[in-house]
């Protein structure tokens, strides 16, 4: 049997009656007919042999042609799991289409203590960071400065259009009154959801109530292995949030010495009532393998590099302020672009944003000849370690783009073995 999947930055956004494809790197939609909506929507889910006994094989193959020839997608022997890429934003038609400026994801990192188990582990490479609850290794200034900093900061940007806001790091129940004045600011400032990041700790029916004052996303992030588990304290959290009516998404932890199947954890969150998910990545070391979600071990391409497009980043439209008072890019990211001291509104005046928000795949040396760059890992974020480490290339996949092939763990060198 084959199976027909989209390339990562193609999208299908259901429609009542038509649905549109959306190529992101290349810019254009396409508007489907009735038809064909119902046709490439079924393919999500069944083979190409099951659509032509359902639809007929002539629509069926114009249909599959249409994707091939356009380089939206490929087809595939085995029934791969295809992790959506999301490059840590969700997708909206308006910011398709949007030039205006706005901010689409305003990050606030929450102050945590030198000695706090929420810090990123040491010697773990961390990918789509700013979907964990994990924090990265800073010096942490004081609170009480930073929170008057952060409070005359938000004051500034009241005007600016900002999509989300998200409050990270830590467990926000340590800086409670901290994360109740972000809610409020959020409300009536930017008048946007909040996505809240919680590690796996207990919330309480008081703090629930609270929180249904305000527009938020509650985010349980935790390890796959605790939701394969059912882990107690993450079921009793779950059922306690859909039971008050709040919404609910999970951030999956997946590391390298991990072999629980994202069909596995799809499967419990999708019993407990749960449609959002996230994933974080952690690789622990450098001689340790990745797979990306994205990848599968029987996904196999032999795609030449014209059917591959241009893919922002994942810091495209993102703000983030961090726990040691800087500004950057994303919570997770080395760069410096601003300081709070000197004003956020420095940093778009100066245009020191614009450089990250278009840092395109395209723009990643290290990959640029990869055939599976584009499902991999965020570029952006792997270059920045490799530069700092170059041994950091033997984790970065497993996959020969010349021969198209998965390379054998046990005939690969011990560098990289491309």
């Amino acid at each position: 049997m084959s199976w027909l999947r989209f390339y990562p930055d193609v999208i299908l956004k259901k429609g009542y009656v038509n649905s549109t494809l959306y190529f992101l790197g290349e810019k254009k939609t396409i508007v489907l007919t009735g038809r064909e909506s119902e046709l490439l929507n079924y393919l999500l889910e069944h083979s190409v042999e099951q659509a032509k006994d359902t639809f007929g094989s002539e629509l069926v193959e114009c249909a599959i042609n249409k994707v091939l020839d356009s380089g939206m997608g490929n087809l595939y022997d085995n029934k791969v799991f295809a992790e959506k890429y999301k490059p840590n934003i969700d997708f909206f038609v308006e910011q398709f289409f949007q030039d205006r400026f706005s901010i689409y994801e305003f990050c606030v990192q929450l102050p945590v203590s030198e000695d706090s188990e929420y810090r990123a582990p040491k010697n773990v490479l961390v990918h789509e960071g700013c979907n964990s609850c994990l924090v990265p290794d800073i010096d942490v200034m004081d609170a009480v400065s930073y929170r008057q900093l952060l409070y005359n900061n938000l004051k500034l940007i009241r005007g600016v259009n900002v999509n989300h806001f998200t409050i990270q790091g830590g467990n926000p129940l340590d800086n409670w009154e901290l994360v109740m004045e972000l809610l409020q600011e959020a409300k009536e400032g930017f008048k946007c959801m909040t996505e809240l990041v919680f590690p796996n700790k207990p919330i309480s029916r008081d703090i629930v109530e609270q929180l249904k004052a305000y527009n938020v996303l509650v985010k349980l992030s935790l390890y796959a292995e605790e939701i394969i588990e059912q882990n107690e304290v993450f079921t009793n959290n779950v059922n306690l949030l859909i039971q008050e009516d709040m919404d609910v998404k999970v951030n999956v932890i997946y590391h390298s010495k991990s072999y629980v199947y994202p069909s596995a954890v799809n499967e419990v969150i999708k019993q407990l009532g749960i449609d959002n998910k996230d994933c974080t990545h952690l690789i622990c070391g450098p001689k340790d393998k990745l797979i990306a979600l994205s990848t599968n071990i029987d996904r196999v391409e032999n795609i030449g590099p014209d059917g591959y497009y241009s893919k922002r980043s994942c810091m495209l439209g993102r703000i983030a302020i961090t726990a040691d008072g800087f500004i950057r890019p994303c919570s997770f990211n080395s760069h410096v672009i601003g300081y709070l001291s000197h004003g956020i509104m420095t940093v778009f005046e100066k245009d020191l944003h614009t450089k990250f928000w278009r840092h395109s795949k395209e723009d990643v040396q290290r990959c640029r000849g990869c055939e599976n760059r584009y499902a991999c890992m965020d570029c952006a974020s792997l270059e920045e370690y490799i530069d700092q480490d170059e041994k950091y290339l033997s984790v970065l996949c497993n996959y020969n783009p010349e021969e198209g092939i998965w390379v054998d763990e046990a005939l690969r060198e011990e560098d990289f073995a491309w």
